[in-house]
């Protein structure tokens, strides 16, 4: 369901509900994300958001190559 008080430099958090069992899925997935870009939508008389996020930081080591391209 849309709202129009989404917008884009907000932040937004994914979790559960559930008290469900730590997995590698909800390590990736789940977390803090930055909206860089949103859009309204009305179709067919129905309100929503599309949402283009980027997730501002995750619980795995990273790799960091000294090779620029």
């Amino acid at each position: 369901r849309g709202n129009t008080a989404r917008t884009a430099g907000k932040f937004i958090t994914i979790s559960r509900n559930d008290s469900s069992i730590d997995n590698s899925f909800d390590n990736k997935v789940m977390g803090t994300y930055l909206i860089v870009k949103i859009e309204h939508c009305f179709c067919k008389g129905q309100y929503f958001n599309n949402l283009i996020c980027t997730k501002t930081y995750t619980t795995e080591q990273q790799k960091v190559y000294n090779t620029v391209i």
